[in-house]
């Protein structure tokens, strides 16, 4: 089952340009299954979307939330919450965990969106200090065996396809979910009709609700796949 699991839509998202009808009709041109509508902060905005494409189009839409922590950008399901700008990212993560939903750890290395989760491994002697060439960041105090940080404990999974992020950025988040032994997840990221549909997370059973799209994440039957 493909899922593209990161999408926004306005008002709900200030930054989106795109409608909950347009993004619903601009997913069904692809081979997807559904989508999810993550906007910053709120979760009325998937479920306005959810409502619309069920009802307009028979089409699938799952809510979540894109979280702005002091981890840099989590992707929470299974929730049906809204969570403040700058929340603190451990806490966040365990009380996620705690509830059966899942997180997912967004663009950890975008240039324009990552900046709390780059300072957080230097503070945790995890990146090169200031004035290192962030693109060419490494993590040389994990080593190459899979080590989950305390901080991330709670953590589910990685987001290492992004369609609004470079291919170094990328790699950097496959070395990150690699290195963690977490799974890795794909999501288009889009905020306007060019961006929808550019790639996914594969499923391995299908899911039927945001409960049931948790827990696949939370088991890591998900891989990540390029669309276009």
């Amino acid at each position: 089952m493909l899922i593209d699991l990161h999408n926004h839509t306005k008002p709900c998202s200030q930054c989106a340009y795109l409608s909950a009808d347009e993004l619903v009709r601009e997913a069904m041109r692809y081979r997807l299954d559904a989508i999810c509508v993550t906007d910053h902060f709120l979760a009325w905005g998937g479920h306005e979307a959810r409502t619309l494409a069920r009802e307009r189009y028979g089409f699938t839409v799952f809510a979540g939330v894109e979280a702005t922590t002091t981890l840099g950008d989590v992707l929470v399901f299974g929730l049906d919450e809204n969570f403040a700008k700058g929340s603190d990212g451990p806490e966040l993560l365990r009380y996620v965990d705690e509830r059966g939903g899942a997180t997912v750890l967004a663009h950890p290395f975008r240039q324009g969106g990552g900046r709390p989760l780059w300072e957080w491994l230097q503070k945790q002697d995890l990146a090169p200090g200031a004035g290192t060439d962030d693109r060419r960041m490494t993590l040389p105090g994990l080593g190459r065996k899979p080590v989950l940080h305390p901080d991330l404990i709670h953590l589910h999974a990685v987001e290492t396809f992004n369609g609004e992020v470079n291919a170094s950025e990328l790699a950097q988040a496959e070395q990150l979910a690699a290195t963690m032994g977490l799974p890795s997840v794909g999501g288009s990221d889009a905020h306007v009709l060019r961006q929808v549909g550019r790639t996914a997370t594969e499923f391995a059973h299908r899911v039927e609700s945001e409960a049931e799209l948790a827990r696949e994440i939370r088991a890591g039957r998900v891989r990540p796949v390029r669309l276009r």
